[in-house]
């Protein structure tokens, strides 16, 4: 195998039995936030320290995500989803050492230098290209 291990953690992600040494694929924010705001009655505050408290327990943290959704023209509640996602991402962003769009199936480096973020593994290679117009 490729030394992966599997945790189903629908809720509470910041208690998943990570070593310190590790990275971590976290599958995905809009399913995790999903699950909180709708099934726990939770909220996006929530979510976000839960995933502060998982970051703070990895050596690498890579949160997969979905943006560019629009509130306009949906239900109230489906609009505060939207609203509370959109607000995740922007934070996380903020937070991050790089961040990496998908533009046309291609992976584009939109912050920071991903080969600083991957020394700590140097057995993964990426081979990325920039955003036009970024600032890395």
């Amino acid at each position: 195998g490729l030394g992966f291990t599997t945790f189903e953690c629908p809720l509470h992600v910041s208690g998943a039995p990570v070593s310190a040494g590790s990275a971590v694929l976290l599958e995905d924010l809009s399913n995790l936030l999903a699950n909180v705001l709708f099934e726990s009655g939770g909220t996006a505050d929530q979510v976000w320290d839960d995933l502060l408290g998982l970051q703070q327990r990895c050596l690498l943290l890579v949160v997969v995500t979905i943006s560019g959704l629009s509130p306009h023209g949906c239900d109230a509640e489906t609009a505060a989803y939207i609203d509370a996602l959109n607000g995740l991402n922007e934070r996380l962003l903020r937070r991050a050492d790089a961040a990496v769009r998908m533009c046309c199936h291609e992976p584009v480096v939109c912050k920071g230098d991903l080969s600083d973020v991957f020394k700590a593994f140097p057995h993964c290679s990426v081979d990325i290209q920039h955003c036009p117009g970024s600032s890395v």
